[in-house]
């Protein structure tokens, strides 16, 4: 009788730091980060495994690629890593020069803040889906530009003529 292979896994060490355990065998890697190729597209594909020094270790099609027992916490970490705040409404968007500022509904309340306008901020990234990066770096995701109320949609508007 011969039994499936162990899969990869991270774990919390000690000092509460992840380590990735792989699945040959070979020695735990301390100290890791976990990264996603494109956290915005897909939230539970294509994972990266990071050495302390920030270099690809080893990478995974899915989350599902590791041992079910670790799931839990990699979608902890990744939702750490990538938090956004979601705009649910857009009551006031001024432009001025290249900086935009914004007055918005969120998951977490109301917010204002300001963008520096560039090619890619804020990026597009699908027809409808929109990240904007304020000028402290904070990340606030539109799932669907198409969904917001007409208020809303008049005042993206301003950013495409």
């Amino acid at each position: 009788m011969t039994t499936a292979p162990t899969p990869a896994r991270i774990e919390r060490g000690a000092d509460r730091r992840l380590r990735f355990i792989p699945a040959d065998g070979r020695e735990p890697v301390e100290k890791v980060r976990l990264a996603l190729a494109w956290p915005l597209r897909f939230a539970d594909r294509y994972l990266v495994v990071l050495d302390a020094e920030g270099r690809e270790n080893v990478s995974f099609a899915s989350i599902d690629d590791l041992d079910p027992a670790c799931h839990d916490l990699v979608r902890e970490e990744l939702a750490t890593r990538y938090f956004v705040t979601r705009v649910t409404a857009v009551r006031d968007l001024r432009l001025e020069h290249v900086v935009s500022f914004w007055d918005v509904d969120t998951d977490r309340g109301p917010r204002d803040f300001a963008i520096e306008e560039s090619e890619h901020n804020p990026e597009r990234i699908s027809p409808t889906r929109w990240l904007l990066v304020d000028v402290r770096g904070n990340r606030y995701l539109i799932d669907d530009v198409s969904a917001l109320d007409r208020r809303s949609r008049a005042n993206l508007y301003r950013l495409m003529i």
